[in-house]
C-alpha cells in the first residue's frame, strides 16, 4: 500500500510540472517577433575575364565573372547567365566552354540587368603524325573523317595501309604488310575504311579490303583479273572499286560499285570495251573519272546512276577530275605545262580557282559544304596547302609552317588532312620525299 501511494504521488507531481511548462510556453497570445531578411545586393556592374583570348579548337575556355554593387562591393553569390553569340565557335556551359570551331565569337555574362562581354578567337588546331619506323620514308594521304581519322599509305617497305591513332605516330592496319603492298584509299561517314591488300597466288593480286577503325580486316576478294581497289565510300557504305578485266587479251581498267548487300554494278564506259579509270565518288553516289571516247582521247567523265556515263561538258581533255561532291560539283587539275586547279558545275561550267601569288595550283578534294582543298604556289614557288570557298576565295592554311604543304582530303565537317614536307625538299608530288602527315582541325572532332 505504501508503494502504491508513492507511485501515485510521483505521477501527480510529474503531471503538474508538465502542465506548468505547457502554460508557460503557450499561454501568451502575443505573436513572435519577425526576422527581417538581409536585403538582396543589387548589381551595378559585372566584369568578365579574360576580356580577349585566343585558343585552339578543342581547348577549354574558362571565364571569371565578378558582380559588384554601386559601392564596389563584390556580390559573392550573384546569379550569372552566360550566352555565346553567333557564330557559335564556343560551346558554352556556365563559366566554362569548349572551343568547337574556328572563328570569333563574343561570350556575354549578365546579372540583374547589367552585362559584360569577352571576345574569343578560335584558331585551327594543327596535328602532325610521324611515320612508323623503321624503313618508311614518305606517306600519301587519301581520306579523313569528322573524327579526324586519316587514312593512306606509307612507303619505304613496299607500301602499307595506315590510319591515324590516338598517339602521334601512324598505325599500320591489320594485314597491311602480310604479303605485299596495301593502301587505305577512303574512309566513309560510318568509319568504314576501303583500300586493298596484296594476295600472293600464282601472281600478285590486289584484293578489295575494308577495315573497321579498330583495325578489323575483311578481304573481299577480287572481281578483276589482277586487282580490285576500293577508292571511295558513299554515305550508304557503297564502295567504289577500280578493277581490271580482259579486253582483247589485255587487262583494262574499269569501275564498279559494291553495295552493302554485296550486289555489284558495273559502270559503263563511253565506248564498248573502253577504258574507265574512276577517281572519286560523291556522298550520294555520283562517280567521276577518265574514259576513252569515240574520238580516241581519254576525257573526263561522270556517272550519275540512271543517266549513265557521260563526258563532263566544258572540261578539256587535259582536265583530271580529282573529286566530286553532291549536286555533281567537280574539282580537279588542268594538267598542262602549268597545273591549274578548277571547279565545275553543270550550271556554271568550269572556272579556275587561282593561286597564292604563284603560277600553279591543284584541287584535290571537296565536301558537300563546298569546301575545296588542295595546294597552290606562292610567288617564290613554294607550295602551300589551301582552301577555296565561294564566300572567302582562297585561304592559305600552310602559312607559318616550316616547309611545303599540301591538303589532300577534307571531311564532311571541314577537317583537312595533308602532307608536310621539309622546306629543303623539292616540290610536293615528287615521290619518295620524306614527309609527315598533317591535320588541320577546324572543328571539334566527333
Amino acid at each position: 500500500m505504501r508503494l502504491a501511494r508513492t507511485l501515485t504521488q510521483d505521477l501527480t507531481r510529474a503531471l503538474t510540472i508538465c502542465a506548468a511548462v505547457a502554460v508557460s510556453a503557450c499561454g501568451s497570445d502575443k505573436p513572435p517577433t519577425p526576422v527581417t531578411p538581409e536585403p538582396t545586393p543589387i548589381a551595378a556592374s559585372v566584369t568578365l575575364e579574360p576580356a580577349d583570348t585566343t585558343v585552339s579548337v578543342e581547348d577549354t575556355v574558362r571565364f571569371r565573372a565578378t558582380a559588384r554593387t554601386a559601392a564596389g562591393v563584390v556580390i559573392p553569390n550573384a546569379i550569372l547567365t552566360y550566352v555565346s553569340t553567333a557564330p557559335l565557335t564556343v560551346e558554352q556551359v556556365g563559366a566554362q566552354g569548349i572551343a568547337s570551331r574556328t572563328g570569333t565569337t563574343t561570350i556575354t555574362v549578365s546579372t540583374g540587368g547589367v552585362s559584360a562581354g569577352a571576345l574569343v578567337r578560335v584558331r585551327t588546331r594543327i596535328l602532325t603524325y610521324d611515320l612508323p619506323s623503321p624503313g618508311n620514308s614518305f606517306a600519301e594521304v587519301y581520306g579523313v573523317d569528322d573524327a579526324g581519322t586519316v587514312v593512306g599509305g606509307v612507303y619505304g617497305r613496299g607500301g602499307e595501309a595506315f590510319t591515324s591513332g590516338a598517339g602521334s605516330t601512324l598505325t599500320i592496319l591489320t594485314g597491311a604488310s602480310s604479303s605485299g603492298p596495301s593502301q587505305a584509299r577512303a574512309i566513309g561517314p560510318t568509319g568504314m575504311i576501303a583500300g586493298y591488300v596484296t594476295v600472293q597466288t600464282t601472281f600478285a593480286s590486289y584484293h578489295l579490303a575494308t577495315w573497321t577503325k579498330a583495325g578489323v580486316l575483311r578481304d573481299r576478294g577480287s572481281p578483276g583479273v589482277t586487282k580490285a581497289i576500293g577508292i571511295g565510300v558513299a554515305a550508304d557504305s557503297t564502295i567504289l572499286v577500280i578493277y581490271d578485266r580482259l579486253v582483247f587479251g589485255s587487262p583494262r581498267d574499269g569501275a564498279l560499285l559494291l553495295s552493302p548487300s554485296g550486289a555489284t554494278t558495273i559502270l559503263p564506259t563511253l565506248i564498248t570495251d573502253g577504258y574507265f579509270l574512276p577517281t572519286a565518288m560523291s556522298s550520294d553516289g555520283s562517280v567521276v573519272g577518265l574514259s576513252t571516247s569515240a574520238a580516241g582521247p581519254i576525257i573526263p567523265v561522270i556517272w550519275r546512276g540512271g543517266n549513265g556515263t557521260q563526258a563532263i561538258a566544258g572540261l578539256p581533255a587535259n582536265a583530271v577530275p580529282n573529286a566530286v561532291a553532291s549536286q555533281d560539283r567537280v574539282v580537279g587539275t588542268l594538267n598542262s605545262n602549268v597545273a591549274q586547279a578548277f571547279s565545275w558545275t553543270s550550271a556554271g561550267g568550269m572556272r579556275q580557282l587561282g593561286t597564292l601569288g604563284g603560277v600553279q595550283s591543284q584541287a584535290n578534294a571537296i565536301n558537300d559544304a563546298g569546301t575545296i582543298v588542295g595546294a597552290a604556289t606562292l610567288s617564290n614557288g613554294f607550295y602551300h596547302a589551301c582552301i577555296w570557298t565561294d564566300s572567302t576565295g582562297i585561304i592559305d592554311i600552310g602559312a607559318g609552317l616550316n616547309g611545303w604543304t599540301t591538303a589532300n582530303a577534307v571531311s564532311p565537317g571541314g577537317i583537312v588532312a595533308g602532307l608536310l614536307y621539309p622546306a629543303t625538299s623539292p616540290a610536293p608530288g615528287i615521290q619518295q620525299i620524306s614527309n609527315k602527315v598533317i591535320v588541320w582541325v577546324t572543328r571539334r572532332r566527333k
